[in-house]
């Protein structure tokens, strides 16, 4: 049986109902009362956390959780409603990112395969680089740095297309070695954020949905071309 405390309930429904009203205008396809019933429910099964995040003065850390559960039943509904699958957003670790910078402005990466991504399968959870999407995530990335800042486009044009060291990078932008690395981590890291972040359920309200490398390539060849 679920106990409501009545002495916090107040409180943690203005909370939920500024963080349902937030989320529902970044998904206007989403109604505010759907989201704000899904963070009662949530609330609901673990009072025991919303008990001890009251007690602690902790209501950021609440607004997360339930900004959180918002978010994660908001991009269902969008999922749901175009016709896709909340497994089919796609997003980047850093690590990947490191890997396939350097293959990105590599035109030969982009020819055909005869993968069956190539015919227009899905794209898979496997590694970008190896997997038979491999020309839809470097799609991905490719759209995603032009969307950078000049300085941190200009970064990782250095270090990843340029093979710049970070001696090199350091003399360019006069700055230490070990600074020009943090350039480059910070620069990484912005290019994460542009493809969604690290985690969608945390941050992300797009609709980033999957691509074949048919589409993806004739994309990035109209750019080329253009």
């Amino acid at each position: 049986m679920v106990i409501i405390m009545e002495e916090w309930t107040d409180t943690v429904n203005e909370i939920a109902t500024v963080e349902a009203h937030k989320l529902a205008s970044r998904f206007d396809t989403v109604m505010m009362e759907d989201i704000h019933g899904t963070m009662w429910e949530w609330i609901l099964k673990n009072t025991a956390k919303v008990q001890s995040c009251i007690d602690d003065g902790a209501h950021k850390v609440l607004a997360f959780y339930l900004r959180t559960e918002g978010r994660k039943f908001s991009l269902a509904e969008r999922a749901a409603a175009g016709g896709y699958k909340v497994d089919d957003l796609f997003f980047y670790t850093v690590k990947q990112l490191y890997d396939m910078l350097p293959i990105v402005f590599d035109h030969r990466e982009w020819q055909p395969s005869g993968l069956r991504g190539d015919q227009g399968m899905p794209r898979s959870k496997g590694d970008p680089r190896h997997s038979s999407d491999a020309v839809a995530a470097l799609a991905d990335v490719s759209r995603a740095l032009s969307l950078l800042p000049e300085d941190e486009y200009n970064v990782i044009i250095w270090r990843f297309k340029l093979d710049y060291t970070d001696d090199e990078l350091g003399e360019v932008l006069e700055i230490s070695p070990s600074a020009a690395n943090k350039r480059v981590q910070r620069a990484v890291k912005r290019l994460q954020k542009e493809l969604g972040g690290d985690d969608p359920f945390k941050e992300y309200t797009g609709s980033r949905t999957v691509q074949s490398n048919y589409d993806a390539r004739a994309q990035q060849s109209a750019t080329w071309e253009g």
